[in-house]
């Protein structure tokens, strides 16, 4: 995540309010290096929470590449910041489909989604745009129409 990439993908993180004041923990308030350092600790909080709440996640590295909930949800960091500009909805909405052609997991841009999100088993599950998921939820899909979202036990599966 260097140069001008890590840059941009740091700001398209951001969960900046639409109406606020300075927040010496966002990206727009931040210079340089700080924005990168700001993108690597939202993915890695994604990554650390599929981990901490899937017994069955083994290391790291096959988690992120491995996890389509994980997918999904960076897809929509990237996503959500894009639709907040009325220019980039179209292709955020195009990033949103082909993710969900990809992951099976449909989240809608506009959604508001917290930090350490996990989705576990998900395919078929839908974030609609109207949509607000707080912190440290968990999605899961137990069975074929039943969707869960709720915090996490000590089991790591809720």
């Amino acid at each position: 995540l260097e140069g001008n990439f890590g840059r941009e993908f740091a700001y398209a993180l951001c969960r900046h309010p639409v109406i606020a004041g300075h927040d010496d923990d966002c990206f727009r308030c931040r210079r340089g290096p700080q924005r990168t350092r700001h993108a690597r600790q939202i993915l890695r909080e994604d990554l650390e929470a599929a981990i901490s709440r899937d017994p069955a996640a083994r290391t790291r590295i096959e988690v992120a590449l491995a996890y389509p909930g994980l997918h999904a949800l960076w897809a929509h960091r990237l996503t959500h910041r894009m639709w907040r500009v009325p220019v980039l909805r179209l292709p955020a909405r195009l990033i949103s489909q082909a993710t969900r052609a990809a992951t099976g997991v449909e989240i809608h841009p506009g959604a508001t989604i917290g930090r350490r999100l996990f989705i576990d088993h998900g395919m078929g599950v839908v974030i609609g745009q109207t949509a607000v998921v707080g912190d440290d939820a968990v999605a899961a899909l137990h069975e074929e129409q039943h969707l869960g979202i709720q915090s996490s036990d000590d089991s790591g599966h809720p």
